[in-house]
């Protein structure tokens, strides 16, 4: 599957990175943070401009316990993001993503599953098939 092209989000040296979020549609999309040249964080959402802005909080302020999820503000460099039509849509270009950043990882980040296969059972007199994925 040909990708096209993702729009770009430059972390570094952004002096408004929140009001630089609230620009974001909030629709389905893949999205890409890069940390640096090879940390990346690939994912899929229904909603873009919440799942970044969730993503790049700022830190917990003193004195305040940090929260337990995750945070990408102090180490994202930039944000690629592709926008797409439907859950599909977005599944299959998840799937090159992981593909090209993610080579060897690819089927647990996609969940991909063993095909199914029919076997054919001759022992019996009455030939049967069943489903199986081994």
């Amino acid at each position: 599957m040909q990708v096209p092209p993702p729009s770009t989000l430059e972390l570094f040296g952004l002096p408004g990175l929140d009001s630089a979020l609230e620009t974001l549609p909030n629709t389905d999309a893949v999205f890409v943070v890069w940390a640096g040249d090879r940390s990346t964080y690939l994912a899929r959402t229904s909603m873009l401009r919440r799942r970044l802005q969730r993503i790049l909080k700022p830190a917990a302020a003193e004195g305040e316990t940090p929260g337990r999820g995750l945070n990408l503000r102090g180490v994202a460099s930039r944000v690629d993001y592709w926008l797409t039509g439907s859950r599909f849509e977005s599944m299959l270009v998840h799937y090159a993503l992981a593909r090209r950043y993610f080579p060897e990882d690819y089927p647990r980040m996609v969940k991909l599953r063993m095909p199914a296969w029919v076997k054919l059972i001759l022992s019996n007199e009455f030939p049967r098939t069943q489903l199986t994925t081994r």
